[in-house]
């Protein structure tokens, strides 16, 4: 029986001026949000939408629907009413503020925060994020204007040149009527073709505006300054931690993973591709987050501590990655003996409980940066969440190196 999956004392799973624009304007930032233009433009991953498959396994544990709920009503009302000052980095000294006294003991700014900073990190991201869609739709907005201005129009006349190349046929029409005819029990023929056509029609006008604002876009001058007010600090031990590229790389990437989540498994090929084409640029931290849901997941973290030992980590690690969980002592220690693995060493290591609070070290290092499922990602104090692309991680390579180079 494995005592190891649940965490010790102490350790809870939870996660933790206007310009007034024309009515074509405020059609073209709706359709440019619509059809899905989000945070991967600035360097980073669209936020994703609703209902949406975010790429993430989640950490569902006491409180967090309550910290979601109450964290987005929250963002909503202080973005609103709240002065700029209250999201910017507190000034030097303000964390060993006292905030309140209790019989002559001095409770610190910091040490309030430590208490509440999954909560915090998710607030700070949320607002992040928020900015960086409006941007998004700025952006469109200035590019088509600026178009419309060089073609001679109007921006009215400009978005219904995009609308027309939007045509849908009668034949797609029909076909998705066969595919709907079950869920349209009781709605006229008629009724339900135009409703479909009406659908097909916007869903091809929003994309033949993205594809539209794209193509500005590439043949223009972009450039982003936003960056969030404040980067994570994750601390790396580089003897202990397992390490891919060389230490003075520019950028470090810290992932944190579960070896029997699926995100995490299909991060990995973009991740080595990443690596492969930025061998001097990149080193990858590797950190230990399994969670409550995969029951196999604490043990095969250990089981990959075991194979650092023999210094094997990141074949046992790939080895994991391309397996089929969940993972039995068994079919750990045939992982072992295939990458040539000591057999009983490897039997000894696993059978010990040696390396469980160095996983809880990385959980509690996980939980304090704001992580609550896997893959999360720490890219020089910015954080990421989800299995990423080939093309979003290019990008935030690119925009790591830009702001190098400027200094930020």
């Amino acid at each position: 029986m494995e005592s190891v999956v649940n965490p010790p004392s102490g350790v809870g799973w939870r996660p933790q001026p206007c310009r007034q624009r024309s009515l074509a304007l405020v059609l073209a930032a709706w359709l440019y949000r619509g059809a899905g233009i989000g945070q991967a433009a600035l360097g980073g991953p669209a936020p994703p939408r609703a209902g949406a498959d975010t790429g993430l396994c989640l950490c569902w544990g006491w409180g967090h629907r309550g910290i979601v709920v109450a964290g987005a009503v929250l963002v909503l009302v202080l973005t609103a009413v709240a002065p700029p000052r209250l999201w910017g980095s507190p000034p030097q000294g303000a964390s060993h503020a006292p905030v309140a006294s209790v019989n002559g003991r001095i409770i610190t700014r910091d040490e309030l925060d430590q208490r509440v900073r999954s909560q915090l990190q998710a607030l700070e991201e949320r607002i992040y994020q928020l900015r960086a869609s409006a941007l998004h739709a700025l952006i469109g907005e200035v590019l088509i204007e600026q178009e419309a201005r060089r073609r001679g129009i109007t921006v009215n006349d400009l978005i219904a040149e995009i609308a027309a190349k939007a045509r849908v046929e009668a034949a797609e029409i029909a076909a998705a009527y066969e595919r709907s005819r079950s869920q349209l029990v009781g709605l006229p023929e008629f009724e339900a073709m135009e409703q479909i056509r009406e659908n097909l029609a916007r869903r091809r006008r929003a994309e033949a505006y993205r594809s539209f604002v794209e193509d500005l876009r590439k043949r223009a001058e972009v450039q982003i300054f936003l960056e969030p007010d404040a980067r994570l600090t994750v601390a790396v031990d580089p003897g202990a931690d397992p390490i891919r590229g060389p230490a003075d790389s520019p950028i470090t990437i810290i992932e944190f993973a579960d070896f029997e989540c699926p995100h995490s498994r299909k991060a990995q090929g973009a991740l080595q591709r990443l690596l492969g084409e930025n061998p001097d640029k990149v080193r990858l931290v590797f950190k230990h987050f399994p969670l409550p849901s995969h029951p196999s997941a604490f043990l095969a973290a250990r089981a990959s501590l075991c194979a650092q030992e023999q210094g094997r980590f990141w074949e046992y690690h790939d080895a994991l990655f391309s397996a089929t969980p969940p993972f039995s002592r068994p079919d750990l220690q045939v992982l072992a003996e295939r990458i040539g693995l000591e057999r009983g060493r490897f039997a000894e290591c696993l059978s010990s409980d040696r390396h469980s609070d160095r996983i809880w070290e990385h959980v509690r290092s996980g939980r304090t940066a704001g992580v609550s499922g896997t893959p999360t990602f720490v890219v020089n104090g910015r954080i990421y969440r989800g299995a990423l692309s080939h093309d979003e991680w290019d990008s935030i390579v690119q925009q790591q190196m830009r702001a190098l180079a400027a200094g930020r």
